[in-house]
């Protein structure tokens, strides 16, 4: 397992459900309890944080890169960029999917909360990221031990 492989599961088990978790949270307690600063503190806290993840799997890397001697060849790129692909495909899927989705279950007034759209951002985020993380590891348990397909 390269170092590529390692960021990729921390990123699909711990990063996607703690974006998921603390994303949707706040917005929650928006919607039951109504808009107050504590809770929109939690939700600009939890963004903050879920969008700043990506300096933790940074700072592990410093610690792994003495240990590595390639860090990253052009395998892993076309794998990196084939997975950022495919996420974006599964990404644009989804928001269409949510946005007719919506659209269909609207009451007769044609009016939906404003907490839907927040939703639909957070869960589209963790969707992207978690899309990434399974086709990165499928492309990478495609290839066997040898290098062949």
């Amino acid at each position: 397992m390269n170092k590529f492989q390692r960021e990729t599961w921390i990123t699909l088990l711990l990063v996607v459900p703690a974006w998921a978790i603390c994303g949707q949270l706040p917005i929650l307690l928006i919607y039951l309890e109504g808009p107050k600063f504590l809770h929109l503190f939690s939700f600009a806290c939890a963004t903050m944080i879920g969008g700043l993840s990506w300096l933790l799997l940074l700072f592990f890397n410093r610690k792994l890169k003495r240990k590595t001697k390639i860090e990253f060849d052009e395998r892993d790129k076309s794998i990196l960029i084939r997975s950022t692909l495919a996420a974006y495909v599964v990404l644009w899927i989804y928001f269409i999917a949510a946005c007719i989705y919506v659209w269909l279950t609207a009451p007769p007034d044609h009016s939906i909360s404003v907490n839907v759209m927040p939703i639909v951002i957070v869960e589209g985020i963790a969707v992207f990221i978690f899309v990434q993380s399974v086709t990165t590891l499928i492309q990478y348990g495609r290839e066997s031990k040898d290098g062949k397909q």
